[in-house]
């Protein structure tokens, strides 16, 4: 598959069939454990070495090619993201009732009324009414970690945007992604250069909002840095919360002992708002969220 390459290129560039670590590990496999019938192996010889060094070589080569096909994608989604722009400004209009659906977007709106026609439909909302809190929640994933709070604050959505960005770079473990199963070292871990890779490049999610009575941002951005299609690394944005309103926390009211009064406390809760914590968190090792660098 187009991928397989790509998975050798990622092993080679993170260490893993280097020569140094692919001779130490023969030395480590052929050492007392030689089969019957089974020559054992020289890590040493000439022509073992010889061969490992073309093979990291054509790893190389392997990601010199992987680097020219990511670049040209990069081209062609930057050519294509002003056309998709010009789609979502025009959703955002229609939903925020800025705008009507032209006739190459619709139908005639008296093909949408019932037997008493448009007289009988009387007067039409703005817009289209909590669209973004519907679309987002019937996302699966979006669904299962949204709770009736941020429910509430989402009906003030008015846009969603997902805009390429480049030029900022953070420096992660070498194929640091969110896949389980997956055995890579966690940042605490990582200490040879080629257990680091850079990414510079992802996608800005940004939610826009209408005055609400939860906080002061107009809109909420997370960045999201990407290798090989994948997350690595997030940062979110601080929420200016108003006073009393925040999601991602809750009051528990406790006895203290000290005092034998009650005294109130902050406790953190679950949150879709949490997702944009304002530290950068890089994804670790197998599955679960992101964790902030060790």
């Amino acid at each position: 598959t187009a991928r397989a390459p790509r998975a050798v290129a990622a092993m080679l560039r993170g260490g893993r069939l280097a020569p140094p670590r692919l001779l130490r590990a023969l030395s480590t496999t052929t050492s007392g454990h030689d089969q019957p019938g089974r020559d054992p192996v020289d890590p040493n010889h000439p022509a073992l070495l010889r061969r490992v060094d073309a093979l990291a070589a054509l790893g190389e080569r392997a990601e010199a090619v992987e680097a020219a096909m990511r670049a040209e994608m990069r081209r062609v989604e930057e050519a294509f993201e002003g056309r998709f722009q010009e789609v979502y400004d025009r959703r955002a209009a229609i939903v925020r009732g800025e705008a009507e659906p032209s006739a190459e977007e619709a139908e005639p709106l008296e093909a949408y009324a019932g037997p008493g026609g448009l007289a009988a439909a009387g007067p039409a909302p703005p817009g289209v009414p909590l669209f973004w809190l519907h679309a987002l929640c019937s996302h699966g994933d979006l669904d299962m970690v949204a709770e009736d709070g941020d429910r509430d604050a989402l009906e003030y959505v008015t846009d969603v945007r997902a805009r390429l960005f480049s030029g900022d770079e953070v420096r992660v473990p070498a194929g640091a992604g969110p896949g389980p199963g997956r055995e890579w070292p966690a940042p605490e871990e990582a200490e040879e250069e080629e257990d680091f890779v850079v990414a510079d490049s992802g996608v800005d999610v940004v939610l826009q909002f209408a005055p609400n009575p939860f906080f002061e941002n107009t809109s909420l951005t997370k960045r999201v840095w990407l290798e090989d299609g994948e997350p690595v690394a997030t940062r979110g944005e601080a929420i200016r919360w108003k006073e009393g309103r925040d999601l991602t926390t809750s009051v528990v009211v406790k006895k203290s002992k000290k005092t034998k009064g009650k005294v109130k406390d902050l406790q953190p809760q679950p949150s879709l708002f949490r997702a944009f914590h304002p530290a950068l968190r890089v994804y670790g090792a197998g599955p679960g969220p992101p964790r902030a660098p060790g």
